[in-house]
């Protein structure tokens, strides 16, 4: 056997004792030396293609960005051609892409005070939608309430699998104005954006619960149907309950 301390150690702690045995019982001689070489070669290779493919989907989301007229809100990309969400946590990590259909709900976040009171309010939404001008996503989300300080303003969005992703366009006490107009508007498209989006994910939704209904008359299957809709991340748990107990006529 050829090799030092390290080199040895590195070889045992990287392969199994089946692995050392079948070498023992071999004629081969060993060289952990040249062993060790070529494995450190072979994580380099596989360090280098990963950075490689990271560089190329870089690119790819650089570029969709560029042709697709993306929407930006905050550090969120929202792609209406794709229908994709690409999240940019910072210049350092790639994109995270989400796919509209992950989207289950979302929640405005409207806190604020005028001198001597404070007002919030948060909402989960999945499809009530806000119409009209900046004015309109006020009186939405804080119910009429008027106050001369926004101290945040906001958006979360929930996925199907637990995620949230936040979207801030005022996170410090700020004084009504032109800048806290703005970010109502932003704020405005933005729910309006998702609107659209959890409006469309709720109609093929109801598309594949009605196939299942009219596809199958026996209870028992559409149940096993409707489940696999639950695991395919289509259908929550709540509404496949609420689904069974009318079938079963609870």
């Amino acid at each position: 056997m050829k090799g030092n301390t390290f080199q040895l150690t590195s070889w045992a702690l990287e392969n199994t004792f089946q692995d050392f045995k079948n070498l023992m019982s071999s004629d081969t001689k060993l060289d952990f030396k040249e062993i060790h070489a070529k494995e450190k070669d072979n994580k380099k290779a596989a360090k280098k293609a990963e950075h490689e493919k990271r560089f190329k989907l870089e690119v790819l989301n650089q570029e969709r960005i560029k042709n697709h007229n993306v929407t930006k809100y905050g550090n969120l990309y929202f792609d209406n051609v794709d229908k994709v969400i690409l999240e940019k946590k910072d210049s350092w990590t790639p994109y995270i892409t989400y796919s509209y259909n992950d989207v289950l709900k979302y929640t405005p976040v409207d806190q604020g005070h005028s001198e001597k009171k404070r007002h919030g309010i948060t909402r989960a939404i999945t499809g009530d939608i806000i119409a009209g001008g900046a004015g309109a996503i006020v009186g939405a989300v804080t119910g009429g309430k008027n106050y001369g300080y926004v101290d945040e303003l906001g958006v979360n969005i929930s996925l199907k699998d637990g995620k949230l992703l936040t979207v801030r366009f005022i996170n410090e006490s700020t004084k009504r104005g032109k800048i806290t107009e703005k970010a109502y508007q932003d704020c405005n498209y933005l729910c309006a954006l998702l609107d659209s989006i959890t409006e469309e994910n709720d109609s093929e939704k109801i598309q594949k619960v009605e196939t299942v209904n009219s596809s199958e008359t026996d209870i028992t299957e559409q149940l096993k149907k409707l489940k696999s809709l639950v695991d395919d991340g289509i259908l929550t748990q709540e509404e496949f309950e609420a689904k069974k107990k009318q079938l079963l006529n609870i």
